[in-house]
């Protein structure tokens, strides 16, 4: 997945920082679907991603 996210991030860099907090691990209110699988490893990303497979970047909704 880390492969994935640095591919996106090379020709659209201006999104890592709205993705990626400062330690690079995704920040907490963004939530990463790999197909319908929400990312399991959101720290180093190393969740593995088939070839087919859509990814799906969000804003996660916190609160009550």
């Amino acid at each position: 997945m880390a492969e994935c996210l640095a591919a996106y991030f090379e020709q659209q860099p201006q999104v890592r920082t709205y993705v990626l907090d400062d330690q690079a691990s995704v920040r907490r209110h963004v939530v990463v679907f790999v197909g319908s699988d929400q990312l399991r490893d959101p720290v180093h990303q190393s969740d593995v991603v088939n070839p087919t497979a859509e990814i799906t970047v969000m804003q996660a909704l916190s609160g009550g």
